[in-house]
């Protein structure tokens, strides 16, 4: 190597590093001077590239990028933790004692009694969503994915397809409104319906929806759910729901079917605080969900992505297995590489239903959980619907008495049975407010019905968010119990595995 050659081989060791060196000042000031952690950035860097955590593979240009898209993602998820404990402090506590809505005034008004049905007697049932089985239909119609549905406690057996049970909440909705139902999976792509893990995962879906619609004891008595889980003729079940669809629901509160014959209404006396209480709890709640949906399902990914790895190195082990045995090994250590190679099949086994395991119980539930408590909102939305109807409703039905009143003709005050005496024309005329309470009946009896509808959406609000937490609480802790119990004994397996190795060398 003559002179210059050198000179010139030293002039780019020498740049190379203190580009270097650049770099890793840049790392210490925009990384580490903000306090945030070197080891997940680097992690962050590897994402971008493949063996990112080399700083030679980056330009000082797209380290630059790149540190920058890092402090804004952190500075975003930072925002966002912050946010949600703001909100979350901000919102009121209640507690048993303390009811979430001040009951100043509820009242009892007597309905229809909705009679026990044979599932009413049964203290626990389970139902089965299970063995779907595609069926071709002909050309004028779409296929479509047929799942058996049996219920435990009573041995029934039917076969249903996602329309039956779009049509069970649907008409649950109906016949009992202010309930919350349980949600249903969204429809996908027509694409997509007959995918094995698609079908699967709708499956389990549809498996939590008829359970947890009979954890409601008024449910449990409809008439509609009895027949959804009990009639097998398909013609028979077609004509039911034909029935079903044909009733109109009336619409007075007085029309409505409660397990006890009576419903209970609660005044609206400015409770809007409570219901914006309320819509700011989901909207902290869902923020919560999708964060854990995203980091959850990364979690799991990441996990099967170590299983594959696993199973590579596996695959490595048994070739460099079958590399060595062509040379002059000794048998001991041929046994060695044997020995690895089943460790790694079996670690990876392990690793594989640990991850199924968290998916099934961990990752799946928040899923569901974040679709219920939409499922919520959709009472909340329906009340103040309701509000603004009894509102607009009201407010018409009072200019119009105001026009009336100004007329000074009671014939025209449209009053239904007035005894045209000189006594009460004369107290109509003095007293405006026992006017407006004769005058227009019709229109007052049906603003007075949307006034007690509100009323009783009040107070099954109040009730139904209170039964929805405790549920969902409860369920959240009988399901983590029994992922610990499964996981437990995954943990010994994995033990074993290991135990088998290291006993393996210990005897060598």
């Amino acid at each position: 190597m003559n002179e210059n050659n050198f000179n010139n081989n030293n002039n780019n060791n020498n740049n190379e590093n203190s580009e270097l060196q650049e770099k890793i000042n840049l790392i210490e000031k925009e990384i580490i001077g903000r306090n945030l952690n070197k080891n997940l950035f680097i992690d962050y860097c590897s994402t971008k590239k493949n063996f990112g955590d080399d700083l030679s593979l980056w330009s000082l240009e797209e380290l630059q990028q790149v540190i920058f898209e890092y402090i804004k993602y952190h500075s975003e998820e930072i925002q966002t933790e912050q946010k949600i404990k703001e909100n979350i402090n901000n919102l009121p506590q209640t507690n048993a004692q303390n009811q979430i809505l001040k009951n100043k005034e509820i009242k009892e008004i007597q309905c229809k009694k909705l009679e026990p049905s044979i599932l009413s007697s049964k203290n626990k049932i389970e139902v089965f969503v299970r063995n779907p089985k595609a069926i071709q239909t002909s050309i004028f119609k779409s296929n479509y994915i047929l799942y058996e549905v049996y219920t435990d406690a009573t041995n029934w057996l039917v076969n249903r397809r996602f329309s039956d049970f779009e049509w069970l909440r649907n008409s649950l909705m109906k016949f009992y409104p202010r309930f919350f139902c349980p949600p249903l999976p969204n429809k996908k792509l027509f694409s997509r319906r007959f995918e094995v893990d698609f079908v699967d995962k709708r499956m389990k879906f549809l498996n939590k929806f008829i359970n947890n619609v009979l954890l409601n004891e008024t449910f449990k008595a409809a008439d509609v759910v009895v027949d959804f889980l009990s009639i097998t003729d398909h013609n028979q079940f077609e004509a039911k729901i034909y029935e079903y669809n044909s009733i109109n629901p009336s619409g007075y509160v007085e029309d409505l079917k409660t397990l006890t014959g009576t419903v209970k209404i609660l005044e609206d006396f400015g409770n809007e605080q409570f219901y914006e209480n309320i819509s700011n709890y989901f909207k902290i709640q869902n923020t919560l969900y999708n964060r854990l949906n995203y980091n959850l399902k990364n979690f799991y990914y990441n996990l099967e992505a170590a299983g594959k790895n696993l199973e590579e190195i596996e695959k490595d082990f048994d070739t460099l297995h079958s590399l060595n045995e062509r040379v002059m090994m000794k048998e001991e250590i041929t046994k060695t590489f044997e020995e690895l190679n089943i460790f790694f099949k079996n670690w990876r086994k392990i690793l594989i239903n640990q991850n199924n395991l968290f998916k099934l119980y961990i990752k799946d539930f928040f899923k569901y959980q974040s679709k219920e408590s939409s499922s919520f909102e959709e009472l909340i939305n329906s009340r103040q619907e309701l509000k603004f109807t009894y509102e607009s409703n009201l407010q018409k039905l009072l200019n119009k008495k105001e026009k009336l009143w100004a007329t000074n003709d009671i014939s025209k005050w449209e009053i239904e049975d007035f005894n045209q005496n000189q006594y009460n024309q004369m107290l109509m005329f003095r007293d405006k407010n026992f006017a407006f309470s004769k005058m227009c009946t019709k229109e007052t009896f049906l603003v007075e019905n949307y006034h007690k509808q509100l009323n009783y959406a009040n107070y099954m609000n109040n009730e139904q968010l209170k039964w929805l937490i405790n549920q969902n609480c409860q369920k959240f802790l009988d399901n983590i119990k029994e992922f610990t119990e499964k996981f437990y004994s995954s943990l010994n397996d994995s033990l074993t595995v290991w135990s088998d190795l290291a006993s393996y060398f210990t005897n060598k």
